[in-house]
């Protein structure tokens, strides 16, 4: 081992090995003994493995060590793909030029070029000599004659002129023509044979002629007509006018014509006179008109305005649904209705065995007789149509189950083992006209005629079927839209049945309220067996006497002429609660529907903290104004004139100044 001394001012420093082994100061006189190495012992038993010490920390990467010697090569490996294309190299420099090769074959003939454009126009040349400004010096003679248009001479005009016929000669060196004949012909004016006709003055184009004594005068239309008597149709007392000369309809100034049944179309007849005010047993023999009231006609109406149960109707109709349909009324104020029974849906994929349906009672006698009448029609609406599904109308049946509304749903069944013969008027969804038939067949919606209707949406359609019992189960019927006829045809019954109507949707394809179908009002009128009775100018009612009394209550027009008879009076009120009270006009009644005396009026706020100001209106005009709160209880505006309506008049209650009244109960009593 290297042994290293080290001096310095102050010691001596001795390292063996690159140890320090000792240090001695400078001047000391101590002896250094540095031991020298032993040669080596022979070597110990190897001890036991000590446990192994933790991993020392990584040491850093040594430096990269030279580059050993290349190996011996490998095997070829498998070729590898194809690498890309490399880039293309630069242009080399261009060759010498090679020798000419031989002409090649002369080519087809290229298209024409484009004509070139017009070259410039050339200088103007010079001016010839000016022609002579007056020519009064110069004639025909100047002016040399050509080839075709040739001069005028006597010698080629008399040449041109040839004449011949018996007695007549012709000089052509003189141009005279001479007659030899000594006869003279005499033309007369006149009518006669072979007279020529002479013309008055006056006579003008379009004008149609008249012989007048000898002589031919012009006439106008209204003129003829006045001459031939066609402007006084008592003039016209035989023969016949033809079709297209008769104006015929049900409009102002037309000629009311019969159908091929012998009946009056339908036409207004409030102003016919002398009509007989009652049948014989449903003879159907007069024609009857609305407003009319002979004993063996029903009339009966529903405009759906109240708050009509659609499960029991007002006793003489009936509302049903089946499968996903759905019905229920609704009142209002608003256009195009005041109150109606809307037709709805649950699914918006409907079945024919979806449905709501309005059906009637029994329409027709069970043994009618020939005349007897059944009009059902119904007023309705759809603001968006559907275009699938979606089938509504009216309907006027001969039912063949206990059920009505199973047996007939308008275009097809739902439950009936028999399929009842029937007329039906309505929209089909995808249509553009509205559609009818006559049919027995199970589904008809595709046995369906185009009425010639445009079927609008949002715009309510009135339908009708009128039905004319003839004989042997037969009835004729009429179908209409908006009051006009668009078809006629003949239904059976069998014996011992009679006719319904209905009203329905089926169907239904959409959920949306502004697909639902609103029944606006529906009305019929049909003949049934007269009640007899006899008036009190008769002597005995079944081996008694009727008194003036009991003729008088006999012979009273209406109700309220009865209950003056019996000198009673009629009671009845307008009862009602307004759960959010606001400020507006509130329609207890739109048309009374006799002369009412309000005779109380009442209003109590049951809830809420403020006031509110109430008045009862008749006709337009106020009756009683009150102001109630919840502190002061029940307030009674008694009238103490009585404010008499008459048949007709609106009954209002206008609220007014509510300041927190939520509750408001109301009543409005009256006489009649």
């Amino acid at each position: 081992m290297p042994i290293t001394v080290t001096p310095n001012t102050t010691n001596v420093t001795i390292s063996v090995g690159g140890t320090t082994t000792t240090s001695v100061s400078t001047g000391s006189t101590s002896a250094v003994t540095l031991a020298t190495e032993g040669s080596t012992g022979p070597q110990g038993p190897a001890g036991a493995t000590g446990a192994a010490g933790p991993a020392g920390a990584t040491g850093a990467a040594g430096a990269t060590g030279p580059q050993g010697a290349s190996g011996a090569q490998g095997a070829t490996g498998a070729q590898g793909p194809a690498g890309n294309n490399g880039a293309a190299g630069a242009a080399g420099a261009q060759g010498p030029a090679g020798p000419t090769g031989p002409q090649g074959s002369t080519g087809s003939a290229g298209a024409a070029g484009a004509a070139g454009a017009a070259g410039a126009t050339g200088a103007t040349g010079p001016q010839g000599p000016a022609g002579p400004s007056d020519i009064s010096s110069f004639d025909t003679d100047d002016l040399s004659e050509g080839s075709t248009n040739q001069y005028h001479t006597s010698v080629r005009a008399r040449t041109a002129i040839s004449a011949s016929g018996t007695g007549i000669s012709y000089n052509s060196s003189t141009g005279q023509i001479s007659s030899l004949s000594t006869n003279i012909v005499t033309l007369n004016t006149g009518i006669s044979t072979n007279n020529v006709p002479q013309f008055g003055a006056g006579v003008v184009d379009t004008d149609f002629l008249k012989v007048s004594g000898t002589t031919v005068v012009g006439r106008s239309a209204a003129e003829v007509l006045s001459d031939i008597g066609a402007d006084n149709a008592s003039n016209l007392t035989s023969g016949t006018i033809p079709n297209a000369r008769i104006n015929t309809g049900t409009g102002g100034q037309n000629i009311v014509q019969l159908d091929n049944a012998s009946r009056l179309p339908a036409v207004d007849g409030s102003q016919l006179t002398n009509l007989p005010s009652s049948g014989g047993g449903g003879s159907g023999t007069t024609p009857v008109q609305w407003g009319q009231a002979p004993g063996n006609l029903v009339r009966l109406f529903e405009d759906f305005a109240g708050g009509e149960q659609t499960t029991s109707g007002d006793g003489w109709w009936s509302g049903d649904i089946g499968g996903q349909g759905r019905m229920y009324s609704s009142t209002g104020q608003s256009d195009p209705f005041f109150g109606a029974m809307r037709f709805g849906s649950n699914t918006g994929s409907g079945s024919t065995g979806d449905f709501s349906v309005l059906t009637t009672g029994q329409l027709s006698s069970e043994t009618p007789v020939a005349g007897d009448e059944v009009i059902w029609e119904a007023r309705m609406n759809q603001e968006v149509h559907e275009t699938s599904g979606g089938y509504w109308g009216l309907s006027l049946f001969c039912p063949e189950a206990g059920s009505f509304k199973d047996d007939c749903l308008g275009w097809s069944v739902a439950g009936a083992s028999a399929y009842p013969e029937r007329v039906v008027i309505g929209f089909i969804a995808g249509q553009s006209n509205y559609r009818y038939v006559n049919s027995d067949q199970q589904d008809t919606a595709a046995l369906t005629s185009d009425t010639g209707v445009t079927a609008t949406a949002n715009s309510p359609v009135r339908f009708a079927v009128k039905a004319v019992y003839v004989s042997s189960d037969n009835w004729t019927w009429n179908a209409y839209v908006n009051g006009s006829s668009v078809a006629t045809g003949t239904i059976s019954t069998s014996a011992g049945t009679f006719l319904v109507g209905q009203v329905f949707r089926q169907f239904p394809t959409s959920t949306s309220g502004t697909r639902e179908v609103k029944v606006d009002w529906m009305a019929c009128q049909f003949d049934r067996d007269t009640v007899a009775y006899l008036e009190h100018s008769d002597s005995t009612v079944l081996n008694g006497t009727v008194s003036t009394f009991g003729g008088t209550l006999i012979d009273d027009a209406d109700a309220a002429a009865a209950r003056t008879t019996l000198g009673v009076t009629n009671k009845g009120s307008y009862t009602g609660q307004i759960e959010t009270a606001a400020d507006k006009t509130y329609v207890l009644d739109p048309a009374a529907a006799t002369a009412r005396t309000i005779s109380a009026f009442y209003i109590k706020v049951n809830s809420g903290s403020g006031t509110v100001s109430a008045t009862l209106k008749v006709g337009g005009s106020d009756v009683k104004t009150v102001t109630a709160s919840t502190s002061t209880g029940v307030i009674t505006g008694l009238h103490p004139s009585a404010s008499v309506g008459s048949a007709g008049d609106a009954i209002e209650l206008v609220l007014a100044s509510n300041s927190s009244a939520t509750d408001v109960i109301f009543s409005v009593e009256y006489t009649e």
